[in-house]
């Protein structure tokens, strides 16, 4: 599939990403290699991420993606240490936490460019905060992404119990981002360079995920429970033209709450997964706080002007 897609493309951009793709390293660095080789015979650009827990991401993994176009690595910390060792302890319950900061460090210090996931949940909502200043403290402000984001309750994962409702991820978010930003962290590219605001990689027509089987999927969070494709043996795409395009061709204006709503087209009409989950809200959470997001862009700002002129 591969040779057929970089005969037919300028680039190509691939995420690896799990379970956890650094268990498996050298089968990760044998595909990467076949992937660039196959990209330079057809005079394709290729780029890659990877999204990984950090805990494997040792000096061997580091000169290898030194030495090839990877574009970002996504880390996850799920809050200060006793918080994340509790989600993202090892097999036999060690921490981890420490050890993935000492690697997000090496990677920064050789110019790897680094975002860190913290997902939100009930558990961790007042203590993001703390995270921020161990991050300071060990010399990385500034130097990585932080990205908050909320947890879902999906079939792919269940979790009523702590996941927060967009209401409430809205507030906690910008007033743990807000707490940043005044500390000078800038949170967001300048507004210049902001994607639009409803974003979703889902949704463009040459984007997919695969598993194993070759299934192709749309969102993560849909894995093993809704594909809308698959990829054959001679590496053909067969795709279910109806689900595709619920996704490829979505209108807002064709949906009757979003022809009203203030935020239209800034949000896009919102999440297609969590349309196709019964009484989920689809919307994007940052709408039930528009004046704290816009204070927020505001220091935003403040501190990227404060960074380039100071």
């Amino acid at each position: 599939m591969f040779k057929i897609l970089t005969s037919t493309v300028n680039n190509i951009a691939v995420d690896w990403f799990g379970g956890e793709p650094l268990i498996s390293f050298q089968t990760l660095q044998n595909l990467n290699n076949e992937l660039i080789t196959i990209a330079k015979k057809n005079n394709t650009e290729y780029t890659y991420s990877i999204t990984t827990n950090g805990y494997l991401l040792n000096d061997v993994a580091i000169n290898y993606f030194k030495s090839t176009p990877l574009s970002l690595i996504t880390i996850t910390l799920d809050g200060p240490p006793d918080i994340h060792n509790k989600s993202r302890p090892l097999k036999n319950d060690g921490d981890t936490f420490w050890t993935i900061l000492d690697n997000i460090q090496l990677a920064v210090a050789n110019g790897l460019k680094i975002s860190i996931r913290v997902n939100m949940t009930s558990l961790n909502i007042h203590r993001i905060p703390e995270l921020y200043n161990i991050l300071e403290k060990g010399g990385l402000k500034n130097k990585v992404e932080i990205n908050l984001q909320s947890v879902f309750s999906s079939p792919m994962n269940p979790c009523e119990k702590y996941c927060l409702s967009n209401p409430r991820f809205a507030h906690y978010s910008i007033k743990n981002y807000k707490y940043a930003a005044k500390k000078g962290w800038i949170i967001f590219p300048p507004e210049n360079e902001l994607r639009v605001l409803g974003f979703c990689t889902g949704e463009y027509p040459n984007h997919f995920i695969t598993d194993l089987n070759s299934n192709l999927y749309r969102c993560g969070q849909m894995i093993n429970s809704d594909s809308l494709g698959k990829i054959d043996e001679n590496g053909n795409i067969f795709l279910e033209k109806e689900k595709n395009d619920l996704w490829i061709k979505k209108n807002p204006l064709n949906f009757s709450e979003c022809k009203n709503c203030s935020v239209l087209p800034l949000c896009m009409g919102g999440c297609n997964m969590k349309r196709s989950i019964k009484n989920a809200d689809y919307c994007l959470s940052w709408k039930y706080n528009i004046k704290g997001l816009l204070e927020l862009l505001l220091l935003n700002e403040k501190n990227i002007y404060l960074k380039e002129n100071f």
